[in-house]
């Protein structure tokens, strides 16, 4: 009578079996979590914290942000001179001034190179000091925008009297502008920054 071979089993009973389950059953999981992720994790379409402004938008925007020039950094003025005078008796600061010597009543004037953009409105502010009055105009590629600006005194010469104060609005080309402070007689009061204001 012959004996029968010892009965060996089912292979997924066996260890290879097992790990070869598990390994599948794992596969599973990671492809079904792989496809079912973005789902989850994307907002809406219209979600305000993930929807970017169009570029043009964004470019509008950061061209028309509220920006200053240092009366310093001007690109002509012939009978106009930079002054760093910061202790007495003439603590004047950083400042654009008229040429001296001599210091006594003739044409000055200066001009700042200023990017348009697009082409928009502005609010000009100055600030500047001025013991006296000194009124100057403001011109833009040419043309008088301000007939009279920069004409109230602020209490003294000095950089403790540097005062802001408003000019007007002003209109900017597309492309590059000279805007233009001019005082046909007399002497330039101190100026020492420009302020550029986006005008809604």
């Amino acid at each position: 009578m012959s004996e029968r071979p010892p009965h060996s089993g089912s292979f997924w009973t066996t260890l290879p079996g097992i790990l070869t389950g598990l390994a599948a059953v794992i596969g599973a999981l990671a492809t079904a979590w792989v496809a079912f992720r973005p789902a989850v994790d994307a907002p809406p379409r219209d979600h305000p914290a993930r929807q970017a402004a169009p570029a043009s938008q964004a470019a509008t925007s950061a061209a028309r942000r509220t920006f200053r020039i240092s009366a310093l950094d001007y690109s002509n003025g012939p009978d106009v001179s930079p002054a760093s005078r910061t202790s007495a008796p003439h603590a004047f600061g950083n400042i654009l001034m008229n040429r001296d010597p001599p210091d006594n009543s003739r044409p000055n004037w200066a001009e700042w190179r200023i990017q348009g953009g697009t082409g928009s409105v502005w609010l000009l502010r100055v600030e500047y000091a001025a013991g006296e009055p000194r009124p100057v105009q403001v011109l833009v590629n040419g043309r008088v925008v301000v007939p009279s600006a920069l004409n109230a005194t602020t209490g003294c010469w000095d950089s403790q009297c540097q005062q802001w104060r408003d000019v007007g609005t002003i209109a900017l080309e597309p492309g590059e502008n000279v805007l233009r402070l001019d005082r046909p007689e007399g002497v330039f009061p101190h100026i020492r920054m420009l302020e550029f204001v986006p005008v809604e």
